[in-house]
């Protein structure tokens, strides 16, 4: 029975294999799901992911016009984009994407207007988004034609159709 219980001691106390064990265990893989933010419906509503639709809009519109981007570019840093009701529609671990769907509002800049005269481009968009390195991520737009079919005609207006209204006189 001494024996029994030495070699129980024995076996518990040492290793099973031979070799050293190592410092450090290796790091566990990094999955793609784990990338995705805490919340990923915040991806859909966040001013990062709304400044990147923005860019999208104007480089579409530009690259289907066929010239002026350095224009549009500047034009979209003037451009002010609202996202409004923001859903998220689908999540997707093994890319690392999230899918998401809202009304979005363009307003541009004084002085400048699309074809038939406003200044106000509005449509319920589909995006993607994936969440890249650093933070920093990548916005894929579709069903964005009702904002960047006009913008494509964008043209400066006259300063009269921006000025404000004269206060009424009351007599």
């Amino acid at each position: 029975m001494a024996a029994f219980a030495l070699l129980v001691f024995l076996a518990v106390r040492q290793p099973m294999f031979v070799g050293a064990l190592p410092e450090r265990l290796p790091d566990a893989p990094v999955r793609k799901a784990a990338r995705l933010a805490q919340n990923p419906a915040a991806l859909c509503r966040s001013s990062a992911t709304a400044g990147q639709i923005k860019r999208e809009l104007f480089r579409r519109a530009a690259e289907i016009r066929g010239r002026d981007q350095a224009a549009f570019d500047r034009i979209a840093g003037a451009s002010l984009i609202r996202i409004n009701l923001p859903e998220l529609r689908q999540t997707d671990a093994n890319l690392g994407t999230v899918r998401c769907q809202a009304w979005v509002e363009l307003d541009l800049p004084p002085g400048l207007g699309v074809l038939d005269g406003r200044r106000n481009l509005m449509a319920d968009i589909r995006y993607t988004v994936k969440p890249g390195a650093g933070g920093k991520s990548s916005v894929s737009v579709s069903n964005e034609g009702l904002i960047v079919t006009p913008l494509v005609t964008l043209a400066q207006v006259s300063r009269a159709d921006d000025e404000p209204l004269p206060e009424p006189v009351v007599q």
